[in-house]
This record gives C-alpha cells, sequence and structure tokens, in this order.
C-alpha cells in the first residue's frame, strides 16, 4: 500500500510539471514582443500597475510628489540644491492649487530638502487661494521652514511632520492676517462655512515662534473656530514675550469658537528668554518675559492630556515678574490630565478668563498635576480665582482679569508641588473662592482629592461653598483647614471644627453605636447622615 501511495503521489506530481510547462511555455518570447501601456500622468503623480479594463501604467492622484515640481515653480531642483532658492511654500502652493479632483488626496514633500539639510524659504503662505473640497495630508520634511508669513489652514487639512526635527519658524518681518498673532492658524470665519471649520489637525513637528514682532511675541498655534476632529499631537514650542508686552503670548491658543475640537495631547513649551534687563535671572540666564503662557482654553474641548510646560524664573514675588501662568482655563467641561509645569506663577489657573467669554467656569477635571523646582519653582499648583480678590505685587498672580464669572463643580485628583527647603513654601492648592490654601509646604506635598461645588446664595451673594478634600489642612505653614473625609474609631482624637467635615466610624467605639456609620461635621457635633 505504501507503494501504491508513492505512485499515485509522482502521477499527481507528473501533471502539474505538464501542466506548468504548458501553461508557461513560450511566455518569455510573448513578454518580449510586448509593448507597456503608459497612460499620460499629471506632474508629480505616483506610477502604478492598473488592470481596469487592459493593463498600463497610470499616474496615481492618491500620493502628489511635490519634489517633482520645483524646477517647474522655481528653476531649481529640490534636492541637493543647498542655498539655490528653492521656496518650499510655492511649490506646496502650485501642488495644493492642481490637485485631482478626488475625495482626498496625500501631497508628500519630504523630497524638498536642501542638499546641506539647512534652513529653507518660505515666501508666502501655502494654503492661500486653496478651494479644494476634499482632505489634504501634508507630510512635511525634517528639515526648518523658515516662514515669512502665518499659514491659515482650511478644514480638512492635516499637517503632519517628522518629529522636532520638522521645525516651522518664524522670520524677521513676519506677517500676520489678524490679530491673532500666530504662527498657525486653524480656520477662521472668511474660510469656513458658517464660521466654523472641521477636521484640522497638527502633528509631529516643532514651532519655533521666539522672534518678538512689532513690541510682542508671536502667539504658536491658535485655533479660532476649528471644531470636531480637529487637533493637536506631538508639537514643542520655543514662544515668548516681549519684555514691556501687556496682551499674553500663547503657544496653543483655543478660542471660544473652538467647542468639541481636541484632544490636545503630547505638547511641550519652553518659554523662550526674550527678557535681557540685568535682573533676570543671572548669572544662570535671562528670565522669560511675564506675559508667556504655554496655553489657553476657551472652549469645551476633547481635553488636553499629557503636557509639559518650562520658564527659566526666580522664585515668585520677586522682580521681574514671572510668567503668571502655564495653562488658564477658562470654559466648562474640560480634562485636563499629566501636567508638568516649571518656572511659572501658576501651573494650572481656573477662572482668570482673561480675553473669554464665558460668565461659568464649571464642570472641569483636573487630573495627575505636578509642578514645582527645575528651570524655576511654581507658587501653586492649582489656582482657582476670585473675582472679589485683589491681586497686587508681590503676588504676580495669574488671576488678574477676572471679571465676575462664577468657578464651580471643579473637581482635582492628584496634585502635588514642590517647594525650597528653607526659603520657599508652594501652595499645592490655592481657592481664593473659599480662601482656603490646601498643602503649603517648602517640602513636595500631595493633594489625592479637592472637589469644589456650588455656591450657597443669599439672595445673589455667594455665603459659602460646598466643598471636600482628603488633606486636612491646618498644619503646613498657611495651609488652611478644609472640610475632609476621616476615618477611625475613637472620637476623642477627631475634632468637629469644619463644618461639611465627614467621619467614618470604623468599630462599636466610635461616636455612635453602629459600624461603618457615615457622619457629618455640624454645629460643632457629629451627624449620622449614612
Amino acid at each position: 500500500m505504501t507503494n501504491r501511495k508513492v505512485l499515485r503521489e509522482r502521477r499527481v506530481f507528473f501533471w502539474l510539471w505538464l501542466l506548468l510547462t504548458g501553461y508557461f511555455l513560450g511566455l518569455p518570447e510573448q513578454i518580449a514582443g510586448q509593448t507597456p501601456t503608459i497612460n499620460s500622468a499629471s506632474q508629480g503623480d505616483k506610477a502604478v500597475w492598473s488592470c481596469s479594463g487592459s493593463c498600463a501604467i497610470t499616474g496615481s492622484t492618491a500620493v502628489v510628489d511635490a519634489s517633482a515640481l520645483c524646477e517647474t515653480v522655481t528653476g531649481f531642483p529640490c534636492a541637493g540644491s543647498g542655498g539655490s532658492g528653492v521656496d518650499f511654500c510655492r511649490v506646496l502652493n502650485h501642488a495644493l492649487m492642481n490637485l485631482p479632483t478626488s475625495a482626498g488626496v496625500v501631497v508628500d514633500t519630504r523630497g524638498i530638502v536642501p542638499g546641506t539639510h539647512g534652513p529653507q524659504g518660505c515666501s508666502i503662505d501655502p494654503f492661500n487661494g486653496v478651494t479644494y473640497s476634499g482632505s489634504i495630508t501634508v507630510l512635511l520634511p525634517a528639515s526648518t521652514i523658515q516662514m515669512n508669513h502665518e499659514w491659515l489652514l482650511p478644514s480638512n487639512t492635516r499637517l503632519v511632520g517628522e518629529g522636532p526635527q520638522t521645525i516651522l519658524q518664524a522670520q524677521t518681518g513676519f506677517a500676520v492676517y489678524d490679530s491673532s498673532n500666530a504662527l498657525v492658524e486653524m480656520g477662521n470665519s472668511s474660510i469656513c462655512r458658517s464660521g466654523q471649520c472641521t477636521g484640522i489637525s497638527i502633528e509631529h513637528l516643532k514651532v519655533d515662534g521666539h522672534l518678538i514682532q512689532t513690541g510682542v511675541g508671536l502667539n504658536g498655534i491658535y485655533n479660532a473656530n476649528a471644531q470636531d476632529s480637529s487637533y493637536v499631537d506631538d508639537v514643542d514650542f520655543v514662544i515668548g514675550a516681549a519684555p514691556s508686552q501687556t496682551t499674553t503670548t500663547t503657544a496653543l491658543w483655543i478660542g471660544p469658537g473652538a467647542a468639541n475640537s481636541g484632544p490636545y495631547s503630547n505638547i511641550l513649551l519652553e518659554a523662550a528668554t526674550n527678557c535681557t534687563n540685568n535682573n533676570s535671572c543671572t548669572p544662570t540666564g535671562n528670565c522669560a518675559c511675564g506675559p508667556t503662557a504655554c496655553v489657553k482654553i476657551q472652549a469645551a474641548t476633547r481635553g488636553l492630556h499629557g503636557i509639559t510646560c518650562t520658564a527659566k524664573s526666580l522664585p515668585p514675588g520677586n522682580q521681574p515678574p514671572i510668567p503668571a501662568a502655564a495653562i488658564y482655563l477658562d470654559a466648562s467641561g474640560n480634562t485636563i490630565e499629566d501636567v508638568h509645569v516649571e518656572g511659572f506663577y501658576d501651573a494650572v489657573v481656573v477662572g482668570d478668563n482673561a480675553d473669554g467669554e464665558n460668565a461659568t467656569v464649571a464642570g472641569n477635571t483636573l487630573v495627575n498635576i505636578l509642578s514645582g523646582v527645575g528651570t524655576g519653582p511654581v507658587q501653586n499648583a492649582v489656582h482657582i480665582c476670585s473675582p472679589i480678590t485683589t491681586y497686587v505685587a508681590p503676588n504676580y498672580s495669574a488671576c488678574m482679569s477676572n471679571s465676575g464669572i462664577t468657578v464651580q463643580d471643579l473637581s482635582i485628583l492628584g496634585a502635588q508641588n514642590i517647594g525650597i527647603a528653607g526659603s520657599f513654601a508652594a501652595h499645592t492648592i490655592q481657592d481664593d473662592l473659599t480662601g482656603a490654601i490646601v498643602n503649603s509646604s517648602q517640602f513636595p506635598a500631595f493633594v489625592a482629592k479637592y472637589v469644589l461645588g456650588e455656591a450657597f446664595l443669599d439672595g445673589n451673594t455667594a455665603i459659602g461653598y460646598t466643598r471636600f478634600t482628603t488633606s486636612p489642612g491646618g498644619t503646613n505653614g498657611t495651609s488652611t483647614t478644609v472640610p475632609t473625609w476621616t476615618v477611625g474609631g475613637s472620637p476623642a482624637s477627631i475634632s468637629c471644627s469644619m463644618p461639611g467635615a465627614l467621619y467614618s466610624n470604623t468599630n462599636g467605639n466610635g461616636i455612635g453605636p453602629n459600624i461603618n456609620t457615615v457622619y457629618v461635621c455640624s454645629g460643632g457635633q457629629w451627624k449620622a447622615i449614612l
């Protein structure tokens, strides 16, 4: 039976051999006699083999190689040209103005790189005049693009770089479209339908706007109108204000019209040291000027996740005024998490309302906020502003523009600040609405939870706020005792001195007869509520 099986396998192999030999017999002669058909294509199209009906080489409109357009537009080759005069943005604009009529396209500019790998010029906004209705993805090269004009991105546009080696850098004489004073603007009311853009994103690059123009610093990215599917991810900033500037220069500015945009993630700011007077942080280097900020949030977004902001500064209260706040939160419905800040007066300030349009800042959550020494100390990891508090020197707080807005329903989960042993006490949380300072210390101080609820009103006057924390204050310097949750079994060590404080009885020796009863401090006495 074994021999029969072997014979059957040999017969199968023999017939397969005959079939394949007959199929390929004479094929080399057939190929040699053929002339492949080449269909016409637009300059910059990729060549692909297409068999729609008859087979032929044809152009693909899915990807446009902009490097094929350099000599047509500028008269110089794109690669290996050194300082030949290739204007990167004119080449890109030509590609964008001649896109195929398809649903979407990728414009690859990574071949437009000088042979010296140095900077390359950009004299215009490459998106000016572009009316393409599909989606556009622009792949930027790993080089420094020296911009002379602001970029205004239309709907459904993605900018994708190759990491911090892709640098958008402002040059002397930089021109802007409007008062946003930004390097890159994510749509505006003139180019977006009904004043609202969608699908604008910026990823994997660096924005260098350290240049001072007409006495003020340049903002980095400004989103005034881009909403759904619009976001910023993995972007580094070098941004700084001018010495005598009164407005704020901001790396990432999310305006009131940018609702439902985001998330904004993996952001890094190094505040430019544009202050050069003799008092500025010598001998270690120049301070960043006071009106420099990392992020402004003035709309309900899909969150700010992962951000580091650093500024070289002196301890708060010294001259010159240090940058007031890294993050300004002046809108409702946001989550800010994984924040690291050095060298600003406040890491996150809530309810300053500078340039904002919101009467109420509510329903926000702050998670994992870390600030402290490094390039400079931080006075408050989180600072809640109050319209009735006066902010004057030497308190260079970010709470300078509060115009009567209400902050409520704020949850802070995990915040830490680090002071300087022997010289500087930092606050983890400063709540000016209630007058509370939580964990003031010259050493690392952590707050697991702080919740600010809503106001108790007497007519239109707030006479108190619901609030809660896991950190019992009153033990570190100027820390304030606030309502907290205490767990224990001996009432002798648990003082009912703060109305609203909670107490959990964990055994039969507590305040009441029932195990695991929860009590609230009211009128100087513990009263069971659960």
